[in-house]
């Protein structure tokens, strides 16, 4: 197997995304996912050690950010980046 020219980790763009949306306001987080999130996206869907499955989950909770509830925005945010915090989050 032979890596991509441009670099791609999901755990620094998770990071990325973590410090961008989590605990922002609604227009913050939509104005991320719309204009900022390209690495972010591209770090899933082209993850070769991902199956569909989980790259299609990943992305549905990377969507639940976009909810105006921030509660749920937040708990979505939190569960993708940390996976210690899943547990006691509930």
């Amino acid at each position: 197997m032979q890596l991509p020219c441009d670099f791609r980790d999901f755990a620094f763009e998770r990071a990325y995304f973590y410090s961008n949306v989590y605990r922002a306001p609604l227009m913050t987080r939509w104005r991320w996912m719309l204009r900022d999130s390209h690495r972010y996206l591209h770090a899933i869907v082209k993850n070769p050690f991902w199956s569909v499955q989980k790259k299609l989950g990943t992305l549905a909770l990377s969507s639940l950010c976009l909810v105006p509830y921030s509660p749920i925005a937040n708990y979505a945010v939190r569960y993708i980046c940390n996976p210690l915090a899943r547990h006691s989050a509930r």
